[in-house]
């Protein structure tokens, strides 16, 4: 996101943080078996669903909720891709 910042000009707010929390937990259920670990913790941030050594569960009302989210900070790049180049 720091990256995309810098190029693309996008603001990164609050709603990138729910960014963040979805893809460490995608992360996770990949290569960790969804067991938290530290690195799920510093990916995550503020967002974290556990502690160490829980087991994430992704049911139907989170996945749609992070669908939510990840379609709002979609929007926000748009936005500013928009406003900076249109």
């Amino acid at each position: 996101m720091t990256y995309l910042s810098a190029v693309v000009g996008v603001t990164v707010d609050a709603s990138f943080l729910d960014y963040y929390e979805i893809a460490a937990t995608r992360d996770l259920i990949v290569h960790n078996s969804s067991v938290v670990n530290q690195l799920y913790l510093d990916k995550a941030q503020g967002k974290a669903r556990g502690k160490v050594g829980d087991k994430l569960v992704v049911d139907k009302t989170y996945y749609y909720d992070s669908l939510a989210k990840m379609k709002k900070v979609s929007g926000a790049i748009k936005r500013d891709v928009e406003k900076k180049y249109a």
